[in-house]
């Protein structure tokens, strides 16, 4: 197939799941790749009702190991990735002076450091 490969991580919902839905729309087979199942293959099944074609993988952005296997999935399941969109994100409601340090660590691993 000629069609290019879009990856969008935290694509089951909000501005990813609208990123995931513009891109499909425009041709592009579209890998989602969050940490809610549930939500992931709620996506899925609505991209897929449209007929885009979908690769739905539940991973943690911050875990390097897992969305270097799941890219590996991605171009054997779809082609070669010809896009990657970071819109995975974590935060923390708090004070800051009430905010852990592993807390901090999760948001910056997530939102700032993801593949």
């Amino acid at each position: 197939m000629n069609e290019k490969v879009a990856v969008v991580t935290g694509g089951s919902a909000g501005i990813g799941l609208a990123t995931v839905q513009a891109l499909a729309q425009q041709g592009w087979a579209v890998a989602i790749i969050a940490r809610d199942e549930a939500r992931l293959e709620q996506a899925a099944a609505m991209l897929r009702q449209s007929g885009a074609r979908v690769l739905a993988i539940s991973a943690d952005v911050a875990d390097a190991e897992a969305i270097d296997a799941a890219a590996d999935r991605i171009e054997a399941e779809l082609g070669t990735i010809e896009a990657w969109v970071n819109n995975a994100m974590s935060t923390v409601i708090a004070a800051a002076d009430k905010i852990i340090p592993q807390e901090y660590a999760r948001v910056t691993a997530t939102t700032y450091l993801a593949q």
